[in-house]
């Protein structure tokens, strides 16, 4: 999670957005051809390429400047020995990581996911101009590169910095900030992950913190409702969905929810239920190759990419 949104949710604490269905339009842009229909859905996927995942270099600990044993040089530290260019990488970083030491979950979960999922796992050390940069190394300078914030967002964070989660769920509920519906995630999951067999990031927990994790897997438990809940009036019929959602960090978590079907069977409508209604996805995203911003500006990307390359070699 970057310096700059915690920054702006302390300025900007509620954000508002549209009604959550509308959101599928949103999906449709990051997603060719989305399939809808119920019954063409699979119940279980999981990712075909590798998704590796590491420390995401807790800032209340220093980030990339810090987070080293006593006498080690951080990653940081060995990047401004060689690029003249990042000169500055190690104050900025370590001046961010102070003004946010009050946010345990602070770290770079951002750049940690990009990294995870778009490239190879740095497996093999790097003499570069003298400086010996481990596979950790590596890693950390991957993550810098992708740290800036997360685009294409499918989603909201809805949360004030300093309310609970129930206040958030309020807000949620009287529609005052909307956050991310159950029927766009079921269609993520089942069209990226077990259609596509590609990963995708979420936000996997409601309010502050914000914790971003891959994607690498899900399972769904499926039963049709008997009794049903309004929903919208497309609806015509229900089924309540357990859904067991691993990440890359090898944990997971369960996510219970009820979607709605249209007379077609198309998925139309959702709502979370059980624990899931105080603790669920707030936004998913995809990882960009191209565009993505650096949050620390002293970080020289020519160099770190050359350094990169050459731990592939």
């Amino acid at each position: 999670m970057s310096f700059y949104k915690i920054f702006f949710f302390i300025l900007f604490p509620i954000v508002v957005i549209s009604a959550e269905w509308s959101k599928k339009e949103a999906l449709e842009k990051l997603v060719k051809n989305v399939e809808y229909e119920f019954l063409k859905l699979p119940q279980e996927g999981e990712s075909a390429n590798h998704v590796w995942h590491s420390t995401d270099w807790p800032l209340k600990y220093g980030g990339t400047a810090g987070n080293t044993k006593r006498g080690q040089k951080s990653p940081l530290e060995k990047l401004e020995e060689v690029s003249p260019l990042s000169l500055g990488a190690v104050s900025w970083e370590l001046a961010h990581a102070d003004y946010n030491k009050y946010y345990d979950w602070a770290g770079h979960c951002n750049g940690l996911s990009v990294a995870g999922i778009l490239y190879p796992e740095p497996k093999r050390g790097v003499v570069y101009k003298g400086v010996f940069f481990t596979p950790r190394d590596i890693k950390a300078l991957l993550i810098e590169l992708h740290q800036g914030p997360a685009k294409n967002l499918i989603g909201n964070l809805c949360a004030n910095t300093f309310s609970s989660i129930p206040e958030d769920y309020e807000l949620q509920q009287t529609g005052k900030c909307t956050d991310l519906n159950p029927a766009i995630f079921h269609l993520a999951l089942t069209n990226i992950i077990g259609l596509k067999r590609k990963p995708f990031i979420i936000d996997q927990t409601l309010g502050i913190p914000v914790n971003n994790l891959p994607v690498i897997s899900f399972r769904s438990r499926i039963k049709e409702n008997e009794i049903q809940v309004w929903l919208s009036e497309e609806t015509k019929s229900q089924f309540t969905v357990k859904t067991n959602v691993t990440f890359a960090s090898k944990k997971s978590k369960i996510y219970h929810y009820i979607l709605g079907l249209d007379k077609e069977d198309k998925i139309v409508s959702g709502k979370w239920i059980g624990k899931s209604e105080f603790d669920h996805p707030e936004f998913i995203w995809l990882p960009e190759l191209e565009g993505s911003l650096l949050e620390n500006p002293f970080i020289d990307f020519l160099t770190v990419e050359e350094i990169i390359f050459n731990s592939y070699l």
